[in-house]
This record gives structure tokens, sequence and C-alpha cells, in this order.
């Protein structure tokens, strides 16, 4: 059985999903829950922390599809380039869960609670990614370490999720985006030279 703060939490992931942070009022939420405005100050404090735990809730889910996503094929052959391809082509299916993401990036400039509980997911994400790519990066001649390494890949795929966002069907292919990692690393050497 549901509890008044279970229904809350739900309530507000909900609401997020369909309405975005900034329309989502505390009668909202009631009517949603089918709780009363009381339970929102007696098991959260304020509607505000509510909705900043519904976010770091879809954060977390967000994050960790992406780590499973990763999971599934880092080590196989292909394993970036597929990992890559599944990206881009089921990004468009957590978009209520990337738009949360998004909204919550936008709030956490005015919360340093939420920024605080973004910033440690963020570190697991990239400490989760870097050891998924440790055993692959004993295979291969390089120097750059694994949390480097995840710090790029995060912000790639990032990158990604917003231009898929706005533009989907402009988005380069996995093939592209590896082809022009690949170069863009033939300029450093350039340079370094």
């Amino acid at each position: 059985m549901a509890t008044n703060r279970d229904a809350l939490l739900q309530a507000a992931i909900q609401c997020l999903q369909e309405r975005g942070y900034a329309n989502i009022s505390a009668r909202d939420l009631v009517e949603v829950s089918g709780t009363n405005l009381g339970a929102i100050g007696y098991h959260f404090g304020s509607k505000e922390a509510l909705i900043n735990e519904a976010i770091t809730h879809n954060i977390r889910e967000w994050i960790d599809a992406l780590g499973a996503l990763l999971r599934r094929h880092v080590g196989q052959g292909g394993g970036l380039r597929a990992a890559l391809e599944e990206l881009i082509t089921t990004v468009g299916q957590h978009e209520s869960l990337v738009t949360a993401f998004f909204d919550a990036l936008a709030q956490a400039g005015h919360s340093s609670e939420l920024r605080r509980q973004l910033a440690a997911h963020y570190e697991q994400f990239r400490n989760d990614v870097a050891e998924a790519f440790r055993p692959v990066l004993d295979q291969v001649a390089t120097s750059s370490d694994s949390q480097t390494l995840s710090t790029l890949l995060v912000a790639v795929a990032d990158g990604l999720i917003i231009q898929r966002m706005l533009g989907p069907t402009h988005l380069p292919t996995s093939t592209q985006l590896l082809a022009s990692l690949r170069t863009l690393s033939q300029l450093a050497d350039i340079e370094d030279a």
C-alpha cells in the first residue's frame, strides 16, 4: 500500500513529465496524489523540496538507462559505435525524462541543494562510465585515463541529446561521429607536433 509520501513523489514525477518544473502548483500535486496540502509540508517540507526529489529520481532513472545502454555495448565488437547508435535512436523514447533533466538543470541555478544532488548523480554516472571503459582501455595503448574519457563521453552524449531534442533529423550517424572523433584526435596531434 502506497503511503502519502510515495503518492506525492509519484504525483510530482508525473507532473514534471507532463508539465515541467515551472508549471506545477501545490494544488496540482495534491490533486494528482489524492492527498492534502498539509501532507506536502509534513513529508517534504515544501513543494520545491518535493519537486527537487522527483527531479533527482528522474535523473537517476535517466542515468541508469544510459549506464545500462553503455554496459550492454562496451567490450563487444563495435561497442562504442553500437552504444552511440542506440543513444541516438532511443533518446526520443525517453523524452519526458530528458525534458525533466533539462528542467532540473535550469532550476539548479536557483537551488544549491538541487545543484548538489545533480552534481552527485553526475559524478556517479561519470564513475560508472569510467568503470565500464577501464578494461577496454587496458587493451589499447593510450595515455588517457578512464575518468577523463568518461567526462568526454558524457559531454558528447549530453550534446547529442540536446541536438536530438532540438532537431532530430540533423544528427550524424554513429560512424560519422566516430570518424569525427578520430579527426579531432589527429588535429590535436598536428598541433602538438
